[in-house]
C-alpha cells in the first residue's frame, strides 16, 4: 500500500512516488509516455496516450506539445487541451493535491470509496491528478487493473504493475470498447472542470458494466461558519467570502461551474444508476471543531485551501473576471490572513459529499443509447 509518512513538521509526507515497484516480470519498467493516434483520426487534438515502454513511430512531435506546459501569472499549466483545466499542474499544485488526498482518505476512516464494490477487475479514475488515488487503489485491489486519465503527465515514474495512466480529456467521447467496461469508476474534486457534468456522468453509466459503481467526491462549494447545530452569520466583509464569492462566480463565467457535490445525487439518478447513496462530512478549514478527528483534519484542509488560494482563482479571475495579477495576489493574501487567525476567529467548513450509484444489472444497449442522447 502507498505510506505516507511525516515530516519534522508533522505534515503528511506521501512517499508513495519514491517506490519502485517492480513490473511482472520482476524489472523496473521505465516511465514513458505512449501517444497512439485514434484509429481513421488525422486531428492530432484526439490523442490517446499511455504509459509503455516504447515510442511508436511518428510521435516525438506529439509528445513535445503534451509537455510543453504553458506559463502564466508565474504558474504552469497542461498543454494538452490547453486552457481546460484553470488549475496549475506544477510541483506546489502536485503537493496540494496529495495532502488532499489525505484529507479525503481521513475522512473514511483510510478508507478509499463507500461503494460495496466486491472484486472488481477494471477500474477507471477520471482526472487522477498526480495517480495518488490509483496508486493506493491499486495496491490494495493486485487483481483489479486501473487506469488513470488526467490532461497533464504529471503521475510518478514507478507504480504498481496494474496501473496506467492515459493523457485524455474526459469530455470527449470515450474510447474504451463494449469489453472494456469497468466494475467501478471514481471522480474526485473535479467540480469546475467540465462544461456538461451530465454528460459525463452518461459517459460513466455507459462505460460502467452492469451492476458496476460509480462514485463522486466533491465539495458544496457553499461557505458555512459554525456547526450545523449552532450556525454562525458570515460577516458581509470576509475576505474569505469574498475571494470565495468571486472564484466560483468566474467558474460560471467560464462555463465550468463548481457544482455541488450534493448534486451527484440526482445527476447518478437521471442517468439512470439505481441504488444512489451519498454522505457529507464536515471540512473544516481550521482546527476548530469539538471532535479530535474532525479538529486534525481541519488543521491539514486549512493549509490545504491556503496553499490553493492563488491555484484556484488566479486563472480564471485574470482570464474571465478582468482581473490583474497583482489585484488577485492581494485577494489571495487577505483571504489567507484571515484564513490563517490563530487561535481561528471564525468556524469555517464546507460539506464534503461521497455519492455512488450503481449500474442496474440487467440494463441494455438500448438503455445506454438513451443515455448517449
Amino acid at each position: 500500500m502507498a505510506s505516507h509518512g511525516e515530516d519534522t513538521d508533522g505534515l503528511p509526507r506521501d512517499t508513495s512516488h519514491g517506490h519502485q515497484y517492480l513490473s511482472p516480470e520482476g524489472t523496473e519498467t521505465p516511465r514513458l509516455l505512449e501517444v497512439e493516434r485514434e484509429e481513421n483520426s488525422e486531428d492530432t487534438d484526439d490523442l490517446d496516450s499511455s504509459i509503455g515502454t516504447e515510442f511508436p513511430s511518428g510521435t516525438t512531435s506529439l509528445l513535445s506539445n503534451i509537455f510543453n506546459y504553458k506559463y502564466e501569472n508565474g504558474r504552469r499549466y497542461h498543454a494538452f487541451r490547453d486552457g481546460k483545466y484553470t488549475l496549475p499542474n506544477d510541483e506546489e499544485e502536485q503537493d496540494r493535491l496529495d495532502l488532499y488526498h489525505h484529507v479525503w482518505s481521513m475522512m473514511l476512516g483510510g478508507e478509499l470509496y463507500i461503494a460495496p464494490i466486491e472484486r472488481p477487475q477494471r477500474a477507471l479514475d477520471i482526472g487522477t491528478g498526480t495517480g495518488i488515488w490509483a496508486i493506493d487503489f491499486a495496491d490494495r485491489h493486485p487483481e483489479c487493473q486501473i487506469i488513470g486519465n488526467d490532461l497533464s503527465p504529471v503521475q510518478p515514474e514507478w507504480v504498481p504493475p496494474n496501473v496506467k495512466f492515459e493523457i485524455d480529456d474526459a469530455e470527449m467521447p470515450w474510447a474504451f470498447s463494449k469489453r472494456e467496461k469497468f466494475d467501478f469508476i471514481h471522480l474526485r474534486n473535479m467540480a469546475g472542470s467540465f462544461q456538461n457534468w451530465d454528460e459525463v456522468i452518461r459517459q460513466c453509466f455507459i462505460h460502467a458494466k452492469p451492476g458496476g459503481f460509480v462514485e463522486v467526491h466533491d465539495f458544496d462549494y457553499i461557505l458555512l461558519n459554525g456547526p450545523l447545530d449552532n450556525p454562525r452569520p458570515i460577516d458581509p466583509k470576509s475576505p474569505l467570502k469574498r475571494w470565495w464569492h468571486l472564484t466560483v462566480a468566474a467558474g460560471d463565467t467560464a462555463g465550468r461551474p463548481f457544482v455541488s457535490g450534493s448534486s451527484f445525487l440526482t445527476r447518478l439518478e437521471a442517468a439512470g444508476f439505481q441504488h444512489v447513496t451519498g454522505r457529507w462530512e464536515y471540512w473544516p478549514f481550521a482546527a476548530w471543531h469539538k471532535q479530535k478527528n474532525v479538529r486534525e483534519r481541519g488543521m491539514y484542509a486549512q493549509l490545504g485551501l491556503k496553499e490553493g488560494l492563488i491555484p484556484y482563482s488566479i486563472a480564471l479571475l485574470t482570464r474571465f473576471s478582468g482581473w490583474s495579477k497583482d489585484d488577485v495576489d492581494q485577494l489571495c493574501k487577505d483571504a489567507a490572513a484571515e484564513l490563517m487567525a490563530s487561535p481561528p476567529k471564525e468556524q469555517y467548513w464546507c460539506k464534503a459529499w461521497f455519492v455512488y450509484g450503481q449500474k442496474p444489472f440487467d440494463a441494455t444497449d438500448l438503455q445506454e443509447g438513451a443515455a448517449m442522447a
